[in-house]
Order: C-alpha cells, then sequence, then structure tokens
C-alpha cells in the first residue's frame, strides 16, 4: 500500500468517524458535538488535527505521481484551510456549528453526504492507489 492510500483510508476512516453518527442518531452527537463547541481549547486542538492531516494528504499527493493524486491533494488543501480557520478563529466554527445543531434534519443531511465523501475518500485509497 502506498503512503498516498495510506493517507486517504485513514482521512477517509476520520470523515467516516466523524459524520455517519450525525446520520444514524442526530440528537445523541450533539452531545458531543456542543462539548467540543463549548472550548476555545479544544475547537483549537481539532482544528490542528485537521491541519496535520491536511499536512499529511498534501505531502503524499506531491510525493506521488499517480493521475488521481490531486484529489488528495486538493482535499488536503482544504484540511488544513480548516485546520487554520478552527485554530485562528474558533468562533466562527461555533457559530457554523451551533446552526447545524439546531435542526435534527441538517445534522442527518449533513452527516449523509460527509459519511459518503469519506466512503468516497476511502475507495480511493483502496481501489484506486
Amino acid at each position: 500500500m502506498t503512503q498516498l492510500a495510506v493517507v486517504s483510508v485513514v482521512a477517509g476512516i476520520v470523515v467516516i468517524a466523524a459524520r455517519a453518527p450525525l446520520a444514524i442518531a442526530p440528537v445523541a452527537s450533539s452531545t458531543g458535538i456542543r462539548w467540543l463547541i463549548d472550548s476555545d481549547a479544544r475547537i483549537r486542538v481539532a482544528g490542528g488535527i485537521f491541519g496535520a492531516i491536511g499536512l499529511a494528504m498534501i505531502l503524499a499527493a506531491n510525493a506521488s505521481d499517480h493521475d488521481a493524486a490531486w484529489a488528495i491533494l486538493y482535499g488536503g488543501w482544504a484540511w488544513a484551510a480548516a485546520g487554520i480557520l478552527l485554530v485562528a478563529a474558533p468562533s466562527v466554527y461555533r457559530d457554523i456549528a451551533q446552526r447545524v445543531l439546531k435542526d435534527s434534519w441538517r445534522m442527518r443531511v449533513l452527516g449523509a453526504i460527509g459519511a459518503l465523501f469519506g466512503v468516497l475518500v476511502v475507495y480511493l485509497g483502496i481501489g484506486v492507489y
């Protein structure tokens, strides 16, 4: 398994683990999310983790000569940008998360979309790279 495949599978699993509970049990998931967004420090730690995964994605995509590595490269840049936003301005993330948490249907839809995206990223790691 190449480095690009490993990074892709790990990123996909993280996305599935974070988003699938929103689609399956939005009320129970909202408790954990509310705990996360109650503290700027916790939001910043999450941003650091996102940034680290994004950096790993960027480095793995740049080291690969695969034609489809661009998908992981751009995804890595998006994760790194999200990580920087979470670290630099946690209140922005808190505001967005609080809006999403108001309606369980929003949480279900975003959770399902996120989980499907995670499955696609895992597929890229296993089937393509």
